[in-house]
């Protein structure tokens, strides 16, 4: 059998050869310590699996939802017509605590399309709702308060989103994509060190 030694890893693609050195690292630093792979317990191995698969899995999902966001923003930023909306309703959740924002429905007038009634996409859900009322109007200076600057697709009018929501969309990516990236790029590390230490451990039951 031929087993994957830590001085080629640099031969192969950059992002696995830095996960396996990242093992590597743990794998040596646990040795100092004194750890021998053929008694490391099957607990800590699965506790670091699960580890290694949640800040995977959420780091992958957080870099391409917050890069799918940003680009879905930038469309409209770039290729979007402008309006503004007046009237704005806001659809609130009552009775579970704090009164929370569902929807944002407007009523715009399209370029040659008439009065266009829809709800907009990506709203911010963390808005702050002062009344417990299930259907109200915005008040005066806050962030969906009439007249509401728009973008909306001339091919669909009824695709729409707040200019706020469509810048607030890049800066998202901007301000969390590399905490999402660091997180991606932790549990690559955990799976080389995971992919480093069941190489060793036969070596280890060889040796003795």
């Amino acid at each position: 059998m031929v087993f994957l030694q830590p001085s080629s890893v640099f031969q192969l693609h950059p992002i696995s050869a830095y996960c396996l050195r990242g093992g590597d690292v743990i794998v040596g630093a646990m040795g100092s310590l004194g750890v021998r792979w053929s008694g490391f317990g099957r607990r800590p191995m699965t506790w670091l699996g699960v580890v290694a698969a949640v800040c995977t899995g959420y780091g992958g999902i957080a870099v391409i939802e917050l890069t799918s966001r940003a680009d879905e923003g930038q469309d409209f930023l770039s290729t979007g017509l402008a309006a503004v909306a007046d009237p704005v309703i806001l659809d609130v959740q009552v009775g579970r605590g704090a009164p929370q924002l569902a929807d944002v429905r407007v009523e715009f007038e399209g370029a040659g399309q008439g009065r266009i009634q829809t709800e907009l996409l990506w709203i911010d859900l963390d808005t702050p709702i002062p009344r417990e009322e299930e259907h109200q109007s915005p008040d005066s200076g806050s962030r969906y308060a009439a007249p509401l600057r728009i973008l909306y697709f001339s091919d669909d009018p009824h695709t729409a989103i707040a200019e706020a929501d469509a810048w607030r969309l890049l800066d998202n990516r901007d301000k969390y994509r590399r905490w999402a990236a660091a997180c991606l790029a932790f549990g690559l590390i955990l799976v080389g060190g995971l992919v480093t230490i069941l190489v060793r451990r036969p070596r280890e039951r060889v040796r003795a």
